[in-house]
């Protein structure tokens, strides 16, 4: 009894202590499969019985989708019956988009200022030669411009500030009504991945709610940014005041550029100074034409429902944390679980929407007590030949029979599955003689170790020792005493040999 507990112990123990848990992720829209054990990726699916199986189905939309997964397990053994058997056989966006085409007429101001041509300064001015033969009074003129135009740069970039603050909260008004419904739309995309769902679904929202970097919406944000009309006039009435001060700039570029055309410039240069007012005239016309757009858009802007605005901070919330993932843990019994994934439609889309199916993903699983069953022959041979006895002379004769027989062997291992496609076991088994001189029947016992060949453990090949019942002299004769009688005495008596065995698991899976 000590001994099977023993056995029990030293095949059931490690399992338990050492099992580990496979995780294998399924990358819905990829169609893509890797399988993690440890921590580190591997190529081959294989886990302890014991272990999990802890399958990441990852970047499907489960607003579209649930998750369908079905197991089946197959284990390599024989059917029960057993040893037996063997042997006997859309909002309205109409004046947001007549102004989108003032606001991309051009360039913000800074552009316009600068030099189109290699190798001279920002206005394009002609080197040092060519300053050596300007008058001192044309060169003054020039560090005046320059300088003029260097103000106006600053105020540029101003403006440019202005504007696209401008410009993106009227975006944002734009599409207020049309993200509402939108976002929601993206949720039940056909034919978008996850992952872009969530990146543009974030996208749209954080430019709707004005979400800085690094920095979390609050109430406070909502109501402030609740007020539409009265934030939006404010940056006008900035850019309005900005512009003033270019057209300031302007008025005194102006008198410098009259005064420089009567001086003696090089008429590189002369060009230069002009197309530069020239542009810096255009552009003040266009910013004063696009604040009167922007003006006229102001009675059109509405003021932003708190609630509205918390139940998109909500839905941002929600998308920002949602995984479009799932997590399936199956144990490992078996020693082959099939994972069949599926994607049915949920009852609440209404769209055209059919079932996805995958290849199935296998896990072969080792270790456990596994108990299994085959059928072969066997080769025997006893420790001490059999011999068939006679009497002749007045003396007994031994006639030495067959060196082996072949068995008929039916055999029962007890093993532990090994992770490789070779597993050892323990094994016991029952043979049948196939005849022959000295054939002894039904009476032939094995014990001794197994090889078991591949997952399927369709082939064994088993050594050991064999014990078999032979006739031997009885009454104390020997070979070669004198004996008189016509029929030699013998008795049926149990002997040990060894044998070697070929066997096949032909019933089980």
């Amino acid at each position: 009894m000590k001994f099977f507990q023993l056995i029990l112990i030293f095949v059931m123990v490690p399992g338990a202590v050492f099992s580990q848990d496979l995780h294998v992720h399924y990358d819905a829209y990829q169609d893509s499969l890797h399988y993690e054990f440890q921590g580190k990726v591997v190529s081959r699916p294989l886990l302890r019985k014991g272990g999990k199986i802890i399958l990441h189905v990852t970047n499907y939309n489960d607003y579209l989708y649930e998750l369908e997964v079905k197991t089946s397990e197959e284990s390599y053994q024989v059917p029960s019956a057993g040893l037996g058997s063997m042997l006997l056989g859309g909002a309205n966006s109409g004046t947001f988009d007549q102004l989108q085409g003032l606001l991309g007429t051009g360039g913000s101001v800074g552009n316009m200022f600068k030099s189109t041509s290699g190798g001279q300064g920002p206005l394009g001015m002609a080197g040092e030669d060519q300053d050596r033969a300007v008058s001192a009074q044309a060169k003054e003129q020039l560090r005046k411009f320059k300088e003029v135009m260097k103000e106006v740069a600053e105020i540029e970039e101003e403006i440019s500030e202005v504007d696209n603050a401008l410009q993106r909260e009227l975006e944002e008004k734009k599409h207020y009504a049309f993200m509402q419904g939108e976002v929601f739309r993206l949720k039940t995309n056909t034919t978008l991945a996850p992952n872009m769902i969530r990146s543009l679904t974030e996208e749209y929202l954080e430019k709707l709610l004005d979400l800085k970097p690094g920095r979390e919406l609050d109430l406070d944000d909502l109501i402030k940014q609740s007020d539409g009309q009265r934030a939006f006039g404010d940056k006008l009435d900035r850019q309005e005041i900005n512009i003033g001060h270019l057209e300031g700039k302007m008025t005194e570029a102006e008198g410098i550029v009259l005064l420089l055309n009567t001086l003696n410039l090089p008429a590189g240069e002369q060009k230069n100074v002009n197309n530069s007012f020239e542009a810096l005239t255009a552009k003040t016309s266009q910013l004063n034409e696009q604040l009167q757009a922007f003006r006229a858009v102001v009675p059109s802007l509405q003021d932003r429902e708190l609630a509205a605005l918390t139940s998109l901070r909500y839905l941002y919330e929600e998308v920002k944390a949602h995984s479009f993932s799932k997590r399936v843990t199956i144990d490992a019994d078996a020693d082959l679980t099939t994972l069949d994934i599926r994607l049915v439609p949920r009852d609440s889309f209404a769209g055209n929407l059919s079932a996805k199916s995958f290849a199935p993903v296998k896990v072969a699983s080792y270790g456990g007590l596994k108990i299994n069953a085959s059928l072969g022959i066997s080769f025997g041979s006893l420790f001490e030949r059999p011999e068939n006895y006679l009497v002749r002379d007045g003396q007994i004769f031994g006639d030495e029979l067959d060196a082996f027989s072949p068995i008929i062997t039916s055999f029962v291992h007890f093993y532990r599955q090994s992770k490789n496609d070779v597993s050892l076991a323990g094994t016991m088994g029952l043979g049948l003689g196939l005849g022959g001189e000295g054939g002894t029947g039904l009476q032939n016992y094995f014990f001794g170790p197994s090889l078991i060949i591949g997952k399927g453990q369709r082939v064994t090949l088993t050594s050991g020792l064999m014990g078999a019942k032979v006739d031997r002299l009885a009454q104390g004769l020997e070979v070669g005493d004198p004996y008189n009688e016509t029929i030699v005495p013998l008795k049926s008596v149990y002997e040990l040999g060894f044998f070697f065995g070929l066997s096949f698991n032909v019933l089980g899976n």
